[in-house]
């Protein structure tokens, strides 16, 4: 019941979330939308962050990385990332967008995306698989 509490704070009333994607944390299911599970990583990374492995519906990648909410951005750092990258709503919203159909295995999905939304897209799904999908 805390955590339906704690998750609701982040969906707006009367806001139209048909085609939000599902959240799946500590077992209960909410729909969200891009901007409300981007607040949910905002709010779950914090400015300490966090370490993730890589995150893929195609491949078996484990490459590490760290995640913190800097302000109204996402910073990632890792061993394989020669400086931090710094990841927007915008470019974040654009991932999300395709991430259903990434999961489902929609065919050439992976480098749509990568051209579409940038070069920060695994990233992205990683942290939405792990904050927003379960």
């Amino acid at each position: 019941m805390q955590e339906r509490a704690r998750l609701g704070q982040f969906l707006h009333a009367g806001e139209n979330i048909a085609n939000s994607n599902e959240i799946v944390s500590g077992r209960l299911k909410m729909k969200l939308s891009a901007r409300d599970c981007w607040k949910h990583i905002l709010n779950e990374l914090g400015m300490k962050g966090q370490e993730f492995s890589l995150w893929g519906a195609y491949r078996s990648s484990r490459r590490p990385f760290t995640a913190r909410a800097t302000g109204n951005y996402i910073v990632i750092e890792g061993p394989s990332i020669s400086s931090p990258r710094t990841i927007s709503y915008t470019e974040f919203e654009c991932v999300f967008g395709y991430y259903e159909d990434y999961v489902n295995l929609v065919p050439g999905m992976r480098p749509k995306i990568r051209d579409r939304c940038g070069l920060n897209s695994s990233y992205i799904i990683t942290l939405i698989h792990e904050f927003c999908q379960g």
